[in-house]
C-alpha cells in the first residue's frame, strides 16, 4: 500500500533534481530541440523502409509518435495509476505501530500481514511493469544522452538476447547507461535508482523466485561471487522503501515529460512556427525536418 508521509518524503527531496535536469538538459542539448524527440519518440521502423506512397514517393523510416512500445507505455499506465491512487488512511509509522505484539489482538496482527503480503504480491505487479517497460528505460536513456551533449539515438533499441540487436539489456541500461550516467548530475536521482532498482529482486519476482516469512521476502536466486545477488532476505521496511521510490521516479518521468512538452508547446503557440527537429542516421548521415503542435489534440506530426 502506499503512504502518502511517504511519497511526499521523496517528492520534496527530488522535485528540485528534477527542474534542475531539465535546466541541464535544455542546455547541453546539441540541437535545440533534441529534448522534444524524447516526448514525441522519435524512433526507426525498418518496415517502413522502401514503402512507397502515392505517385511514386517513398515513406521514411524514421517515424515520430507512441509506436508498440508507447501503447504499451499506456496501457500499463492506467494500471500503474489506479494502484497509486489509492492510498493508506495511515501514515507508516501508525501502521507499523498496528503490528505491534498484543496477544489479544493475534488474530487482528495475522490478518494485516496476510494483507500485506497480497498487497506486496500486487506491488511487485506493479514494479515490474515500471522497470521492465521499454518506453521507460527509452525515455531516460534519451535524456541521459542528451544530457551528456549526444544527439538523440533514434535508432535505440534494447537487446533482447545475448546476441541479438540492441544497445543493451534491460538491466544493464538501467545499472550502466542510465543510473551511473545520471550521477554527475543528480546525486539524489542516482540515490534513488539504486535503493530502488534492484536486479535480484527484479528477477525473482519475474520468476516468481521467492517467499514470504513474516514481513520479510526472501529471495531463492542468491549467488555466490555476484554482487547484484547478494541478498537473503529483504525487510517489508524495505520494500516499502524501494517501491516508494519507483513510484516517484515514476511519477517524475511523466512529470517530465509534460514539463518538455509545455515547453516547446508554449514555444510554438507564441512564434507560430514549425520546430525543426534534426534526425542523426546510424550512418553519422544527418538531416532535418519540421514539426507542428497540434493543441487541440496536445501532440505533434511531421509538418
Amino acid at each position: 500500500m502506499l503512504f502518502r508521509d511517504k511519497l511526499d518524503s521523496i517528492r520534496v527531496h527530488l522535485e528540485p533534481e528534477f527542474e534542475k535536469l531539465f535546466q541541464h538538459a535544455l542546455k547541453n542539448q546539441s540541437h535545440p530541440s533534441d529534448l522534444l524527440l524524447v516526448v514525441i519518440n522519435g524512433g526507426f521502423e525498418k518496415s517502413m523502409e522502401g514503402f512507397e506512397l502515392s505517385k511514386g514517393r517513398k515513406a521514411s523510416p524514421y517515424i515520430i509518435g507512441p509506436g508498440s512500445a508507447g501503447l504499451a507505455d499506456g496501457t500499463h499506465y492506467e494500471f500503474i495509476h489506479q494502484y497509486r491512487s489509492k492510498l493508506s488512511e495511515w501514515t507508516y509509522p501508525e501502521y507499523l505501530k498496528l503490528h505491534e505484539w498484543d496477544k489479544e489482538r493475534k488474530g487482528e496482527i495475522d490478518e494485516l500481514l496476510k494483507g500485506e503480503q497480497m498487497t506486496v504480491h500486487l506491488e511487485s505487479m506493479v514494479y515490474l511493469k515500471i522497470w521492465e517497460g521499454d518506453h521507460f528505460i527509452k525515455t531516460w536513456y534519451e535524456l541521459v544522452q542528451i544530457l551528456e551533449g549526444n544527439a538523440y539515438d533514434w535508432h535505440f533499441k534494447v537487446k533482447s538476447s545475448s546476441r541479438g540487436e540492441g544497445i543493451a539489456s534491460r538491466q544493464q541500461l538501467l545499472r550502466i547507461h542510465i543510473r551511473d550516467k545520471i550521477k554527475k548530475y543528480s546525486k539524489p536521482v542516482f540515490d534513488s535508482f539504486q535503493l530502488a532498482y534492484k536486479t535480484q529482486i527484479r528477477n525473482s519476482i519475474a520468476h516468481s523466485n521467492f517467499s514470504f516469512l513474516g514481513r520479510n521476502m526472501h529471495p531463492n536466486n542468491f549467488i555466490d561471487g555476484d554482487l547484484s545477488h547478494q541478498l537473503h532476505n529483504l525487510p517489508f521496511d524495505e520494500w516499502v522503501d524501494m517501491f516508494h521510490t519507483t513510484i516517484m521516479l515514476h511519477n517524475f518521468y511523466i512529470w517530465l515529460k509534460n514539463k518538455i512538452n509545455r515547453h516547446y508547446g508554449g514555444m510554438f503557440l507564441k512564434d507560430g512556427k514549425p520546430v525543426e527537429i534534426r534526425i542523426t542516421k546510424d550512418n553519422g548521415d544527418v538531416t532535418y525536418t519540421d514539426v507542428i503542435y497540434r493543441p487541440e489534440f496536445d501532440d505533434w506530426k511531421f509538418r
